[in-house]
């Protein structure tokens, strides 16, 4: 302890007792009293670390971690692998690389296999190294399409890497690790080949005596040879012989053949002979290597069969306790599987990894012929994987402990805490996560067959319900954001130089860059509201209205990228930026080149008069605005089913609302619909040709026909809505949803918390809590005659959607679901209405979203 005149210093520290103040402090306070002081709260007492504790001092809990060149030298990285427990290996990494991909830290998933680590443990495995490489650059290009697109966030994905990707000689190796893989998987085929074409040359000699105990475990060796070797074939195999040296990694190295025999395994014991004349049929290494006078087959390698095969019992019970013994060291010694499983395994395997890699590299270049090319590579993926699962056995690398792996061996480069536990996959989880993600990015490359914003939107709220990974959704904002092919949307402007004139006079024309039709860009915008996409400008206010409505659709296409919950809080965020778009598009309706360009192409729009009152004289662009708006508004609103964010007791208020955004985006559609416009080039019709007059009246017939049934769909479900909405109404007045104590907010605080984020747009026009309270107000009307115009309702939307859904249209699904429902509701009504009892009603009310996300199913028990 330290005395009174003691200094301290840095070599000599004091320490101080400061038990007796501590208990004096403790003396002093009461039960559930707590210190507090400027330089000491809650805050630093919960984060205090305990020096010396492994579970709470993360630097003392590192030191205990070996790093991989302890793994290294103390042999748990072995550069011989037999065949089986290489596909382990394979497996693991796979495993590893989807664990890796559901939000977990690269450092605690895919490089805790210390090959990856260390590159030089694989040179006599030249087929771990070729995998090895290709999940590098798999990892590499995953993280690219995460980062580039910028939608992830981190409880989607972790993009730290802790300088693992980082390593400059191995970044950028997809045409190595592409040539790696395509070399053994032909060397595999061209072994399995040989090996069915080849004659049996090794059949032991029939004896008069049954086979010994030794001779039995030599043949299960013998057996459970993965791969026969190549050598023999690779001399017919002209292509493999000229391709260059240079593109190509070594598969092997000279006098690298490895034995599938355990150390001190009962062929091991009896014969090492064996080994050395059979040991090209028994390895992975070999495969490539010139063969030598002892590996040929023949009469040469009978002669060292058979002597083994008559070697004495007792040799072969102190074979069978090595063996035993060196599987209680290596678990993973345990299965054996014969050589056609294998060789199938690991074919699967590489045609797997250059598959996925391949397609990941053709959409990260896309264009319309890439897309469709990464779209038949993963659908070679698929068949891969399902093979895999289902007809291949495997090595099962989940159920013990896989040479080469260590879940600490980066434990120095993570944060200094207590690292977050990862929960690695199962074999079979991971086929299905995989399987997953390749369904996911084939459903995005489906995007190349948009070619409208109408089809766009309808495909990406279609691939929002698959709740799609991190890497899909990132390689779907790929395709979809103009950077990807060297470009910019707003760039096909041009600025106007010189003073606008009428009709488009003294105005530069649009430039017209190249971007696919499903790229959302100036063209597919002016095509859905009807403006010309090509030709003279039409005003100034007319392209910074195009050049703002492409941004805010590029802000809703991002948004429909994230996952379902930020899609919900991105949607609310954007509506400051549809609210300025309308002001844009009020400037554009007003402005004397787009009233000059709507006369001249026959467009008929009721303007209102100019002194009506609370009238913005919106023209059509404001009209689709409008429109956009509210069904951003509606999509908001209905995601909160989807992530059970409403109780029972809001469910009216949210329908309510609801009901009126649909009504909003229903008058918006027809109005759109009833605007004709012939010729939609700006130019009198007289002038142009009869081919181009033909091509735009189809187009702008199709326009409408769009709307029109858009139209019908929103009357389907606003019917719908209508029905819900009584029917919660009727049950609350009936006193089967009686109204949750809030001890916090009332009613109105809850209505302005569910909807005064609406409250940055002008149209639609905000609705207040006293309009609500007002619209619902039950007074002079019963439960029952609630419940029977809620059962109108049901029949109507029923009918209506049975009749679109004969139609064609892309929503048939949807629709279906929305038949159900309200098939089902009208059951649930007409029992209702037995069952009630003077205006109230005895039953326990229950709802069921199980047929549709959003508009639930009525269900009745009784108490």
């Amino acid at each position: 302890m330290a005395g009174p005149g003691d200094v301290p210093s840095p070599e000599e520290p004091i320490w101080l007792d400061a038990q007796p103040f501590l208990d004096s402090v403790a003396d002093h306070m009461a039960p559930g009293e707590m210190m507090h002081a400027p330089s000491f709260s809650l805050f630093e007492a919960m984060s205090a670390i305990e020096i010396g504790d492994p579970r709470m001092d993360a630097s003392l809990a590192a030191l205990t971690s070996p790093t991989a060149k302890d793994l290294v030298e103390s042999g748990s990285v072995p550069t011989q692998l037999e065949a089986v427990t290489l596909l382990s290996v394979l497996d693991k990494q796979m495993i590893m690389e989807m664990t890796w991909q559901q939000g977990h830290s690269l450092a605690q998933t895919v490089f805790t296999c210390v090959y990856m680590l260390r590159p030089d443990r694989t040179f006599m495995l030249p087929l771990l190294a070729a995998c090895c490489k290709s999940t590098y650059a798999t990892c590499e290009q995953v993280k690219e399409f995460v980062m580039s697109a910028g939608i992830c966030q981190d409880e989607d994905f972790q993009p730290f890497d802790y300088g693992l990707l980082l390593d400059k000689a191995r970044q950028g190796q997809y045409a190595t690790a592409l040539a790696g893989l395509t070399a053994a998987e032909d060397q595999l085929k061209a072994a399995s080949s040989s090996k069915s074409s080849k004659p049996q040359t090794s059949i032991p000699k029939a004896t008069s005596h049954p086979p010994s105990a030794s001779q039995t475990a030599s043949a299960s060796q013998s057996d459970s040879v993965p791969l026969p070797s190549s050598s023999q074939a690779q001399s017919s195999t002209p292509d493999e012989a000229a391709a260059p040296a240079s593109s190509l990694p070594p598969l092997t190295s000279p006098d690298t053949s490895l034995r599938t025999e355990a150390p001190g395994s009962a062929a091991d014991a009896t014969s090492s002979a064996v080994i050395g004349a059979a040991h090209h049929t028994s390895s992975i290494s070999d495969i490539g290597q010139r063969p030598g006078p002892s590996s040929l087959p023949g009469s040469d390698r009978q002669a060292h069969v058979l002597p083994a095969a008559t070697a004495p019992d007792h040799a072969a019970s102190d074979a069978g306790a090595k063996q035993e013994q060196a599987e209680a060291e290596q678990p993973w010694r345990r299965w054996h599987m014969d050589a056609a499983s294998v060789q199938e395994g690991l074919l699967q395997r590489l045609r797997l990894r250059r598959s996925l890699m391949q397609a990941l590299h053709h959409l990260w270049h896309p264009s319309a012929n890439a897309v469709g090319t990464a779209r038949r590579l993963l659908q070679i993926a698929s068949q891969s994987l399902e093979m895999l699962q289902h007809h291949v056995p495997t090595a099962r690398p989940d159920d013990f402990l896989v040479p080469g792996f260590h879940p600490d061996v980066n434990r120095r480069m993570l944060a200094p805490q207590p690292p977050r536990k990862v929960p690695v996959l199962g074999w079979k989880a991971s086929c299905q996560e995989l399987a997953r993600m390749v369904a996911d990015l084939q459903a995005a490359c489906a995007v190349s067959a948009v070619t409208n914003l109408a089809q766009l939107r309808t495909f990406l709220l279609a691939y929002g319900k698959r709740e799609a990974g991190a890497l899909a959704r990132s390689v779907l904002h790929w395709l979809l954001r103009t950077s990807a092919y060297g470009g910019d949307a707003l760039k096909s402007i041009k600025p106007h130089a010189a003073k606008a004139g009428l009709g488009g006079k003294g105005l530069e024309p649009r430039a017209s860059k190249s971007f696919p039709a499903w790229v959302p860009q100036s063209r597919m915008l002016a095509a859905a509201v009807g403006l010309p996409p090509e030709g003279p400008a039409i005003s100034p206010e007319v392209d910074m209205f195009v050049e703002q409505a492409v941004i805010a659709v590029q802000g809703w296409c991002q948004g429909m990228c994230q996952n379902r919950a930020r899609q919900r809080r991105r949607h609310r965020h954007a509506l400051p930026d549809w609210a300025h778009l309308y002001q844009h598009s009020l400037n554009a309706d007003l402005s004397p080149g787009f009233m000059d360009w709507q006369a001249a192409a026959g467009w008929h729009w009721p303007y209102p008069q100019a002194d009506a009152p609370g009238e913005d004289h919106q023209g059509p662009l404001a009209t689709w605005v409008e429109r956009e708006t509210a069904l951003m508004m509606l999509q908001h609103l209905l995601l909160g089913f989807e992530l059970e964010l409403y109780q029972r007791n809001e469910l009216c208020m949210i329908y309510w609302y609801c009901d009126y955004l649909l009504g909003v985006t229903l008058q918006a559609c027809k109005k759109l619909a009833a605007g004709t416009h012939p010729s939609a080039d700006g130019r009198s019709s007289m002038h142009s040709k009869p081919s181009n007059k033909t091509k735009r009246s189809e187009a702008n017939d199709s326009r409408r026909l769009e709307l029109i049934l858009q139209s019908q769909e929103l009357e389907v479900e606003r019917e719908l809505c209508q029905g819900m909405l009584r029917l919660c109404a009727g049950l609350s007045a009936a006193g089967a949803l009686p109204p949750r104590p809030a001890p916090f907010n009332d009613e109105e605080h809850l209505f302005d918390q569910r909807f005064s984020c609406f409250n940055h747009c002008p149209r639609p026009e905000p609705l207040l809590h006293q309009q609500y309270a007002e619209s619902v107000d039950p007074t002079g009307v019963s439960p029952a005659a609630l419940f029977g115009m809620a059962k109108d309702n049901f029949l109507t939307a029923k009918r209506a959607a049975n009749i679109i859904a004969r139609m064609g249209t892309h929503s048939k699904e949807d629709l279906h679901a929305l038949e159900r429902v309200a098939t089902q509701n009208t059951v649930a009504l007409l029992l209702l209405s037995k069952v009630l009892f003077n205006g109230e009603l005895e039953h326990v009310v229950s709802w069921d979203f199980s047929v549709h996300c959003c508009y639930p199913v009525l269900g009745l028990k009784k108490q």
